[in-house]
């Protein structure tokens, strides 16, 4: 017994030198116990692992314990046994280890219980999100402890505030017995401008105010809008030159964008040019701050554009021109621009010439008309039209197949009848007939009109008198420009028969104008106004007297008569009156009235070629002269 006892205090020793210095490891913790040897009881060191905190279930709490002595692993049958205390409930237990055997001693591990803690369901952590223009839909991590949980299966999710950018909410209902509802936020961040699309920005023509181009940005199938999505700010943007436009993005985009865009002079400038029937007629607009016109011809034998005209019209046509030739012709125009000179783009087209359009004559004889038209050894043949008064109807009356025939005697005709003749050529190209234009009808009759007789003459423009007062004042002249003047002819294209004398088509305008043209008033009005009369009413239809009136002057300019547009009054003398445009003509030393008016708003009354004593309620320099 005396032996065991010097054991024990030894034991006893051993014990205080381990609580000296420690564990020698964090998990595994070392004990000095006696074990038997061969000179009997000695001290020896084994190790038990640490028992973390546990949790409170159904029953005491007895986690298993493991025993080592040098790493080998000792029997808990034979070696030693283990009871505990403290351990159901939650707190501070006491696993107990009583060595037997070849062992003594006792071991007292302290471990935690926990109380018993239901799993919940819990929403991991959502990413922030990007705005898409759509609504955005990240799909929650739902967990219960370690495991997670199946969309569809075993929880759904609802959404809020997913579309613009801020918080957005995630609604996660949990299926069971009853059902847990959970919830979440994640951010949508606004998209960086960078990663938007825009148009491309095109060269701006110098107007001499601000050229802003308008500037769209799309993001996939979502179309900005600005003023909501971002604003625009221009800079350097009148000037001909580099202008740019910054683009400042807020709510759901952000950044700024820069871009650079050029104003050039002259780009708005078109050249149109179309075959006439003596060359090529050639027309082109006039660009902000235009001085002047540079026209060239490209010349075959030189390889080079030649100078046509250095001029400030708007128009040109060229008549030195071979026909059935293609010809190609270029524009530039020029301006000072803060002192220095400036040229636009140049413009380029290619018109192919026709074939002369032939000029007739006709002599009259007792039943028989003679026709003579301009010889042309170029072309193939002749063909001749006739229009009878009597019939009203129109034919061809002769196809002369040799070229330097050019006159035909027409005996199938009657005294006192009135006929009209045109004439075409044509040449056979590449097996297919190309044709001129028609020659102008011709009358064989000297018909009772108020034209026959009057010398045509190549009129530009008509004046604009103002008779409100006691004498007649000039104010101004109206100039046919060259756009005029292309409406005017599309116009008689259309609508003028070729049979027709200039006395029917003059008549055939009036009437017209009477019944097609619309009398505006407020906004639609101050539009027209800013248009010549020529392009208001046979262009827009639209116009009041100083249009309509104007356009029937135009058309009288345009055939080659004189005209002249009256600003005066209409009513009656001593009553109510209120001012009005007219046109007058004067021919043959008499004046006569040319009054379109208009359908509809100042009833069905018009006048054509009329004396004033034919007419009512003009009024001129203060007296009534109808």
């Amino acid at each position: 017994m005396k032996k065991k006892t010097t054991a024990l205090f030894l034991l006893l020793i051993a014990l205080a030198a381990l609580c000296c210095f420690g564990a020698a490891a964090q998990d595994s913790i070392p004990y000095a116990v006696l074990c038997r040897g061969e000179d009997g009881w000695e001290t020896c060191i084994v190790t038990v692992d640490s028992i973390p905190p546990q949790t409170l279930t159904d029953g005491p709490v007895q986690p298993p314990l493991t025993v080592l002595k040098d790493n080998v692993p000792l029997s808990e049958a034979l070696d030693y046994s283990v009871s505990y205390f403290d351990n159901d409930l939650p707190g501070e237990a006491t696993a107990r280890v009583l060595f037997r055997g070849d062992f003594w001693g006792y071991i007292d591990i302290a471990f935690e219980i926990r109380p018993f803690e239901v799993s919940v369901p819990e929403i991991a952590p959502i990413p922030d999100q990007v705005y898409s223009g759509e609504p955005i839909t990240p799909e929650p991590v739902v967990f219960v402890g370690t495991q997670c949980l199946t969309c569809g299966e075993a929880y759904a999710v609802y959404y809020e505030n997913n579309v613009d950018v801020g918080t957005a909410q995630v609604l996660v209902e949990v299926f069971g017995e009853e059902s847990q509802f959970l919830s979440a936020e994640f951010q949508i961040l606004p998209r960086d401008a960078a990663t938007l699309a825009h148009n491309e920005l095109s060269a701006q023509p110098y107007t001499g105010l601000p050229a802003d181009p308008e500037l769209c940005f799309t993001f996939g199938d979502v179309t900005l809008t600005q003023g909501e999505d971002y604003t625009l700010e221009y800079f350097d943007d009148v000037e001909p030159g580099t202008a740019t436009v910054t683009a400042a993005f807020f709510g759901n985009y952000t950044g700024t964008l820069s871009l650079n865009y050029q104003i050039l002079f002259g780009e708005d400038l078109v050249l149109e040019g179309e075959a006439a029937s003596d060359g090529v007629f050639l027309s082109w607009n006039a660009p902000y701050g235009t001085t002047s016109f540079r026209l060239y011809r490209f010349e075959e034998e030189t390889g080079a554009y030649a100078l046509l005209s250095h001029t400030k019209a708007t128009f040109y046509q060229d008549r030195k021109c071979a026909e059935l030739t293609e010809y190609r012709y270029k524009l530039v125009c020029y301006s000072r621009v803060n002192g220095a000179l400036v040229r636009s783009p140049i413009r380029t087209v290619c018109v192919t010439t026709g074939l002369r359009r032939p000029n007739l004559a006709l002599k009259t004889m007792n039943k028989k008309i003679k026709v003579v038209w301009t010889e042309n050894p170029n072309v193939t043949g002749y063909l001749l039209y006739r229009y009878d008064a009597s019939t009203g109807k129109e034919r061809k009356i002769a196809k002369i197949k040799d070229p330097s025939i050019r006159k035909y005697l027409d005996k199938n005709v009657k005294n006192g009848v009135s006929y009209n003749y045109t004439v075409r050529s044509y040449k056979k190209v590449d097996g297919v007939n190309v044709f001129s234009e028609y020659s102008e009808g011709v009358c064989s009759t000297s018909p009772k009109s108020l034209l026959a007789g009057v010398k045509k003459q190549k009129l530009t423009s008509y004046p604009i008198y103002n008779v409100q007062g006691k004498s007649t004042r000039y104010l101004s002249s109206v100039e046919l420009s060259a756009e005029d003047l292309k409406i005017l002819e599309d116009f008689a294209q259309t609508h003028f028969k070729r049979s027709w004398t200039d006395e029917q088509k003059l008549k055939y305008t009036l009437e017209w104008i009477n019944a097609e043209i619309y009398y505006p008033f407020g906004k639609t009005f101050e539009k027209i106004c800013q248009v010549s009369h020529t392009v208001a009413i046979f262009k827009y239809k639209k116009g009041q007297c100083l249009q309509y009136n104007g356009a029937m002057c135009a058309m009288m300019t345009y055939l080659g008569y004189p005209s002249r547009l009256i600003m005066g009054y209409r009513g009656t003398w001593g009553g109510e009156r209120w001012q009005h445009f007219w046109a007058e003509s004067v021919l043959n030393e008499t004046t006569y009235v040319l009054e379109t008016g208009n359908y509809g708003r100042s009833g069905d009354w018009m006048y054509f070629f009329k004396p004033y004593s034919e007419t009512f309620g003009y009024i001129k320099n203060q007296a009534n002269v109808s």
